[in-house]
């Protein structure tokens, strides 16, 4: 982590690079299994289901990028196949 960063408090308005540093950081030292959410950007290209719009791969773990059901539940969808989830936008 650079030096600068190290200086920012929890209030400092630079607090946001500290976090997605740590969040990168954390993701490359942890062993590589696919997420449901990488596995579903992979399969849709980087694209929302919803827009059609880029999906940022650095915010795909943060909230801003949801998994929604295709198919409802309630209307007989599969709740854990991927084939009846989609990932879009928040």
């Amino acid at each position: 982590m650079p030096l600068e960063l190290r200086r920012i408090h929890a209030f400092d308005e630079r607090i946001g690079e500290v976090i997605r540093m740590k969040l990168k950081l954390a993701l490359l030292s942890t062993p590589k299994t696919p997420t449901l959410k990488e596995k579903l950007f992979k399969t849709q290209k980087g694209l929302c289901s919803l827009c059609q719009k880029p999906i940022d791969p650095d915010y795909l773990h943060y909230n801003s990028v949801h998994i929604h059901h295709i198919k409802p539940i309630q209307s007989g969808g599969s709740k854990f196949a991927i084939s009846n989830l989609a990932l879009t936008h928040s």
